[in-house]
């Protein structure tokens, strides 16, 4: 018969597609519980490779006596089963988990080989016993082991794909590693013809039983408004006493009062309306915010000033809708709201386009955007900017050794002549990390300050910034000694 069992090159292309599926939705899981920064991504690809050299190396032991698709059908079926483990991450590396203490940027460093490299193992240890079949008295071996790679690498490439454009943002993680664990199961069962299908079927149900207990599950957890994987972040929505917490891959990047949804609810945010407050601005003046989140910011500007203009530029879809479901943000919006990169906003803007304050929050807990820290890029936001206007940048960093702080006011000099920084004290962090506004403009403003904030001499910093620029701008490395004292559970907000 021909479906009688499959071809080798099928299951090369399964196991290679399913290899994609679990590293891109482990990655995905541990970003929104460790942030989705360079460490996350690093170690999930690191513990996938380390995985695929074992797996393979282990599968080519089982190439001589032995029927090679009842062997074929207990790796898939061991995949299956592990593709289903990263649904514990939560367990191991959330708040409550063994992990917790340590600093983050371990903790993935920690989780993604014990969630991800069990399933991964396997599906590496199927391609030898099924290349060793396929190659049984061939005449030409090597066309046979080509075509072969070539299944592999289109498996590859189809689970890359279908992952991160289809799958996880319209299923999400855990679902996709189920629906994962399903086709791994049923390929089983057809692979080890009658002995297997049994335990496949009961395997394939127990999944769709998960799925909906999970999303049942959830939905029953009063704090959770909100969660949803989006093409860029694990979105939430929380209650905490009276407010609502909009979080973005495990940070907190808002916090809106349901009565008032005006009301800024973090100091920087403060200080950028009491040093916006102080300018000398027209009337009506032109906002641009690089960052909508909660959208506090935009809704605060237009209590303030009834008549102006303002444009928010927030990548995400997903958190806009958030923000009108649960946050109180009006639709249509009071404001224009531009879904795509700050990056290429700015680089599109009409030349004649001119701002008097630019706001950019767009640093958000362990994830930097380095393109939007690079000279170039200040110096497109600089072309669209009064010369009358501010430029205000919120970021994290330690107090007085930040490199990232100095090699943000460095690079904002070789643009604006005029760069003050403005340190918001934090008697809890005094030591590990602090917010700062950095503010750049092309005429002096010597008088602006906060009363929420002190000032620091750029001055100070001179000797440990570098330029940054599109070239190199090494920001994860700059940030990581703030991370490395940051334990799962605080916030960087």
């Amino acid at each position: 018969m021909i479906f009688s069992t499959p071809s080798p090159q099928l299951l090369v292309f399964t196991a290679s597609l399913a290899v994609m599926c679990l590293e891109l939705s482990v990655g995905r899981i541990l970003s929104g519980l460790t942030g989705g920064g360079l460490f996350t991504w690093t170690a999930t690809v690191g513990a996938a490779l380390a995985s695929l050299s074992l797996g393979s190396a282990w599968g080519g032991r089982f190439n001589q006596g032995r029927e090679a698709f009842s062997l074929s059908a207990k790796f898939l079926f061991l995949a299956s089963l592990f593709s289903a483990w990263p649904l514990g991450a939560q367990l191991l590396a959330g708040p409550r988990g063994p992990l917790a203490s340590l600093p983050v940027p371990l903790q993935p460093l920690l989780s993604a080989p014990i969630l991800l490299m069990p399933g991964v193992f396997f599906l590496a240890a199927l391609c030898p016993v099924v290349a060793a079949e396929a190659l049984r008295g061939t005449k030409r071996p090597g066309l046979k082991v080509g075509a072969l790679y070539a299944w592999g690498s289109l498996g590859s490439i189809a689970g890359t794909f279908l992952t991160g454009f289809l799958w996880i943002p319209w299923l999400g993680s855990q679902v996709t590693l189920l629906s994962c664990a399903c086709l791994l199961a049923l390929l089983s069962g057809w692979t080890g013809k009658n002995r297997w299908w049994g335990r496949a079927l009961v395997w394939s149900f127990c999944c769709v039983g998960l799925s909906g207990f999970g999303r049942a599950y959830r939905g029953r957890i009063p704090e959770i408004l909100h969660l949803k994987e989006s093409a860029y972040h694990a979105v939430q929505v929380m209650k905490k006493g009276e407010a609502r917490l909009l979080i973005l891959d495990g940070m907190v990047h808002s916090r809106v009062l349901p009565g008032d949804q005006e009301e800024l609810g973090y100091d920087y945010e403060r200080v950028f309306s009491e040093l916006t407050q102080d300018m000398n601005l027209p009337s009506p003046p032109r906002f641009l915010c690089l960052g909508g989140g909660g959208y506090v910011l935009p809704r605060h500007l237009l209590s303030r000033y009834p008549h102006c203009s303002v444009d928010v530029v927030e990548i995400d879809e997903q958190v806009t809708l958030a923000a009108e479901r649960f946050l109180g943000l009006t639709n249509p919006a009071p404001f224009a709201i531009h879904h795509q990169d700050a990056r290429r906003f700015v680089q599109n803007l009409p030349r004649e386009r001119r701002y008097d304050v630019v706001y950019s929050d767009i640093f958000k807990g362990l994830t930097v955007p380095w393109h939007l820290c690079t000279q170039e890029f200040h110096a497109d936001v600089g072309e669209h900017l009064h010369r009358e206007g501010a430029y205000l940048i919120n970021l994290i960093d330690q107090p007085h050794e930040g490199a990232f702080l100095a090699s943000t006011v460095q690079t904002l000099k070789q643009v604006f002549p005029h760069v003050s920084i403005h340190w918001i004290p934090d008697k809890t962090t005094q030591r590990s990390r602090a917010t700062f506004v950095v503010m750049s403009t092309f005429s002096p403003h010597a008088h602006l300050s906060s009363s929420l904030c002190e000032r620091l001499d750029p001055v100070n910093l001179r000797d440990r910034g570098i330029v940054m620029a599109d070239s190199y701008a090494p920001v994860d490395r700059y940030l990581l000694p703030v991370v490395w004292n940051l334990k799962m559970g605080q916030q960087l907000r």
